[in-house]
């Protein structure tokens, strides 16, 4: 009786309403609330259930305080219970997501307080749709492809992360014709071909260059740049009286070119090489007269 009761206070609801959960009267005192989203907005429907005669006071649910608005308010009485709903309207500014709380206070009574609701007022998730329950032998058991394609990706890019570090044959390189003697020349004349060469690894490119380049500054400036690491070459070099400020930053990106191109992207090689090549050619450009006393080719 109480149930059909409730039905009939609701019978006017507007249709395309929602509500997070079921408001049904019980035989004893009781207060929920529920949210009802539909297309003018969110309301908040609170239920007070107390024997008829029982005084109390019912706090509206709020927002940082402020208590939301009062629509309407129905009261029945069943079977010696008073029943009261009252619907309140969650303003339209509200963006985010929100909890509300209802109490009633009783005299002689602690106060009795609704479960807190959460609340979205953009409205409640999807219904899923209704699919067929499969027979369990027809259930395709897709972990296993999951947990394979995984350790594959892993695999690959733990091969991916190891490749630069793998040690690789270290390219000849070409011996250049007898009429180079300088080592401007013989630096420049190395080098060109290896630059042309497109099909080169990059790594074995950069290697080559760097050679080429510790050699010209062994035969250049009278120091063993090839068996000296990059460390002693720079500060050795921050020492020649002719050293311009300019030139070192050029001799530190030859001197790591192998790990310029360990580090690059590919798709930056090319342009790579390329700042590679000004930097050799403007280096020797400016220091062959001063070191070596003989005009440019």
């Amino acid at each position: 009786m109480r149930l059909l009761t409730l039905l009939l206070l609701t019978a006017c609801a507007p249709p395309a309403r929602w509500v997070s959960e079921s408001i049904e009267p019980n035989d004893g005192p009781a207060l929920h609330m529920a949210a009802v989203h539909q297309a003018g907005g969110t309301e908040i429907d609170v239920l007070w259930q107390r024997p008829d005669g029982a005084d109390g006071e019912l706090t509206a649910p709020a927002i940082d305080e402020e208590p939301l608005p009062e629509l309407s308010r129905e009261e029945i009485v069943d079977g010696g219970m008073r029943i009261t709903t009252v619907h309140y309207q969650v303003p339209a500014s509200t963006e985010r997501q929100i909890v509300l709380g209802a109490c009633v206070s009783q005299p002689g009574l602690d106060p009795t307080c609704a479960d807190r609701l959460f609340v979205d007022p953009e409205g409640p998730p999807p219904r899923p749709e209704m699919v067929d329950i499969q027979e369990p032998g027809a259930i395709v058991r897709i972990w296993p492809f999951v947990l394979g394609l995984t350790l594959l990706g892993a695999l690959l890019a733990a091969l991916r992360w190891l490749w630069p570090l793998l040690p690789k044959p270290r390219r000849k390189v070409e011996v250049v014709p007898d009429q180079v003697t300088s080592p401007a020349q013989l630096a420049l004349a190395r080098w060109q071909p290896i630059f042309d060469d497109a099909a080169m690894d990059p790594y074995d490119k950069a290697l080559a260059l760097s050679e080429i380049f510790r050699g010209y500054l062994e035969g250049t400036f009278r120091f063993p740049a090839l068996s000296w690491t990059t460390t002693e070459s720079l500060k050795h070099l921050q020492s020649e009286p002719h050293m311009t400020a300019p030139l070192l930053p050029r001799a530190s990106r030859l001197l790591r070119a192998t790990d310029r191109v360990k580090y690059a992207d590919e798709s930056t090689t090319t342009e790579l090489f390329q700042r590679l090549d000004d930097d050799l050619r403007l280096f020797i450009a400016q220091t062959r007269p001063s070191m070596m006393q003989e005009e440019a080719p």
